[in-house]
């Protein structure tokens, strides 16, 4: 990826210049703390906006949630200086710009409580331009806002339709005061907090219908917000490319919104825009995009073929023809049952230009067929532009094994690789797409290692983590400075542990129900024995690393900072233990979990099985009381205790509106409740499973109850689970908490026969 100065100042400056590159004027910071080091950050960012010498712009936002007047005052005495005078604040004729984030909301204050922030501050600093967010606003709200800030801007994410309904009365309502500033937002992000709701958007149809709407409002200016906001939206994969197509579409945008000539490339700039990960059973969505250029002759042929992970051709859509006097799209589609053995699909697209002499042809990124669980929402995006100009693509191997091979996992750990690539220019610099220096060894998607070195020629020893019972997928990556990059077809490494094929349930394109034979070892699952003293870690065995946190919860970015294993960057900020839940002993040395009504355990993002399921664990109380046991955020499963000791299993549907169509009754919830209350100071076996058309209870091997009960789309988002308290929206728990013992809890991503339980 682009390396920036290690200099902060400097990083900034080079930052100003790329993103004035694309037409943007500046960037908005959100204000939460009001001391070091977030003031130290926003004078490194002016000062390198400074140096950058461009006009690039830093505003800011203030946050009610975590503010007061006392924090704003606080914000413009530390910041006075440069509010006063500094050439690279935000201003609008002269005053410094002030963003209210969710001023409209009631979770902060009535609109005319502003004022208490305002005046006392402007008494002090002078004037300021106030402008209130008002993305969710309610009907009547723009009209409630505007006697007390001088225009409105939003900050959100919104869906296609919420966007289309929110602006059919934020528009009219601020065209009635002309006089006011009206800011709107084009929101290209797809999911925050993983709470897409049953949402599924391709990546440019949200963005490009964002724009169409907001540029037809006709506002005084635009904003994109959550633009590179990393954090809540879980990107914690590179999709390289993905801002630089956003940026560069919301360039040739604003060229039309502003009446200027819409920029234009020398040579064909096609990108292909794809899923990283698609659930098997659904479609694989490929977006074929190119930008406007200069050539006389601007129609292209093209051809989108998809590969197996070992390099052969096993799809090719039709050819089809783009004229690049504008941005141009080709949207496709294609089902993934008849590829259930591939592990991924890999596009390549080749292009010439009709009579004339432009051709080409790369490979992208692969969508990865995942079960059970699409572990994150983000997109690929590579440009023929950015691909690093090969002298010869060769072969490479991992441990003898070739591309698209499984190889097993070796005793010793050890891995030998093997590569023969090399580049054609490794000394020219001054290309885009030259001088590659240093090569990435990937693991599912992460860094495993990296050195510098210009090529991939070379062979060498390292040590491969176990796999445990999942498939690692491996490969090789050579960039240069500018994120130019070429990337090998990957190799699996497999250790065994689950042999053999499985049938399992999925959700097919049509909303439809069908049984798939699918790899044993491709089925995630997590394994929490609770045998061993792991701190504040609550320990997975299953080879996934997909590890908790006792008493630690997952905040709004960190609630989905990991799916499962593919994507997994391990447990940051586990706490010392504060003894609830504690780690015993029983008299015969078996551990367990003891929560004593004041603890806790919360599983990461990427826990709770959306679809096809089975949940077990082991409980023992002491006495009875109302308390829950297992919590999810989404309803995907909830299972607590009754004031009479009867197990209660819950599923919930959050609408009828994103259910799938299946022979189960759509239904918003059903509960199951134990025959018998649960037997007192002795460890009880609680078995819960999902086959999409029913739920199934069973309290110590024995049937409880069955319900039927349709799947719900809005369960593949907001998917972590506590254990020990009450999940709230949209993180973290509550009391009341839960008072027993805990052991032998396993989440499997497929409903599992009798046979097959713990």
């Amino acid at each position: 990826m682009k390396r920036y100065p290690a200099d902060n100042v400097q990083m900034w400056k080079e930052v100003a210049l790329l993103c004035k590159a694309y037409g943007l004027d500046g960037i908005q910071q959100e204000v939460i703390i009001c001391d070091a080091p977030d003031i130290t950050t926003l004078r490194e960012m002016l000062e390198g906006f400074k140096q950058a010498g461009n006009g690039f712009k830093l505003g800011f936002m203030l946050n009610p949630f975590s503010g007061s007047a006392a924090h704003f005052a606080k914000f413009c005495d530390n910041m006075q200086d440069e509010l006063a005078k500094h050439p690279n604040v935000y201003r609008l004729d002269g005053h410094p710009v002030m963003t209210l984030y969710l001023a409209n909301s009631v979770n902060t204050r009535p609109p005319a409580e502003w004022l208490e922030w305002f005046r006392p501050v402007e008494k002090k600093h002078g004037q300021m331009i106030f402008l209130a967010d008002a993305a969710f606003a309610a009907p009547g709200t723009v009209e409630k806002l505007l006697p007390y800030v001088d225009g409105i801007t939003m900050y959100g994410n919104w869906t296609v339709e919420m966007q289309r309904n929110l602006f059919s009365h934020i528009v009219p309502a601020i065209k009635k005061y002309p006089h006011k500033i009206f800011e709107a937002s084009v929101h290209g992000v797809y999911l925050a907090h993983f709470g897409g709701f049953g949402v599924r958007p391709r990546l440019l149809d949200k963005l490009l219908a964002s724009w169409d709407m907001t540029a037809a409002a006709k506002p005084d200016s635009i904003v994109l917000t959550n633009f590179f906001d990393i954090y809540e939206n879980s990107r914690i994969l590179p999709s390289y490319e993905l801002e630089d197509v956003m940026l560069k579409i919301a360039r040739d945008r604003m060229a039309k919104f502003t009446n200027k000539p819409i920029p234009r490339d020398d040579w064909p700039d096609f990108r292909i825009v794809n899923f990283t990960s698609v659930m098997v059973g659904k479609n694989a969505a490929f977006d074929v995009i190119g930008f406007p250029v200069r050539l006389v002759n601007k129609e292209f042929e093209l051809t989108l073929e998809l590969l197996a992970p070992n390099g052969s051709t096993i799809y090719t859509f039709p050819k089809f023809q783009m004229n690049l006097n504008e941005f141009a799209i080709k949207r496709l589609n294609l089902s993934s049952l008849p590829f259930l053995e591939q592990f991924a699909l890999i596009p390549r697209l080749t292009w010439k230009q009709l009579d004339g002499p432009s051709k080409g042809s790369f490979t992208g990124m692969p969508t990865n067929l995942v079960c059970s669980m699409v572990p994150h929402r983000l997109f690929w995006s590579r440009s023929c532009k950015n691909i690093l100009d090969m002298k010869s693509v060769g072969e490479w191997s991992l441990n003898d094994t070739g591309i698209g091979g499984e190889s097993p996992y070796p005793e010793s750990g050890t891995g030998v690789l093997v590569s023969k690539t090399t580049q054609n220019s490794p000394w020219i610099s001054h290309a885009f797409n030259t001088a590659a220096d240093h090569v990435r060894i990937m693991r599912n998607g992460l860094e495993l290692t990296s050195f510098y070195r210009r090529d991939l020629d070379f062979s060498m020893s390292l040590s491969l983590p176990n796999p445990g019972a999942g498939i690692d997928a491996y490969h090789l990556e050579l960039e240069n400075r500018n994120g130019a990059r070429f990337a090998t077809l990957p190799i699996y490494v497999n250790a065994g542990k689950r042999p053999g094929t499985v049938l399992v349930p999925v959700i097919t394109s049509d909303d439809k129900i069908k049984n798939v034979k699918i790899d044993a070892a491709r089925i995630p699952y997590f394994y929490y024995p609770c045998n061993k003293f792991t701190g504040n870690i609550f320990h997975d065995i299953s080879g996934y690393d997909h590890h908790g946190n006792i008493n630690a919860r997952f905040d709004g970015g960190k609630l989905d900072t990991t799916g499962y294993h593919y994507e997994h960057t391990g447990i940051t900020g586990a706490g010392n233990s504060t003894g609830d839940p504690s780690f015993e002993r029983d008299e015969d040395g078996s551990g367990f979990y003891r929560f004593k009504g004041a603890g806790f355990v919360a599983l990461m993002g990427g826990t709770a099985f959306p679809y096809a399921s089975t949940w077990e664990l082991e409980v023992r109380v002491p006495e009875y009381r109302e308390q829950p046991i297992l919590s999810t955020i989404q309803r995907q499963m909830n299972i607590a205790m009754s004031a009479d000791g009867h197990i209660i299993v819950s599923r919930g549907n959050l609408s009828a509106g994103v259910q799938i169509h299946s022979s189960a009754p759509v239904k918003k919830e059903v509960l199951l409740k134990s025959l018998t209350p649960l037997p007192l100071k002795r460890w009880n076996k609680i078995t819960v499973v999902y086959d999409l058309k029913k739920l199934y209870f069973y309290l110590n091997g024995k049937l409880q109850g069955s319900a039927p009960i349709s799947p719900d789309r809005a369960h593949e988002d907001l998917n972590s689970v506590y254990i020990g308290a009450k999940a709230v929206f949209a993180a973290g728990c509550e009391a009341p908490y839960y008072q027993g013992d805990l052991r032998n809890l396993r989440l499997y991503g497929r409903n599992l026969s009798q046979s097959e339980w713990l």
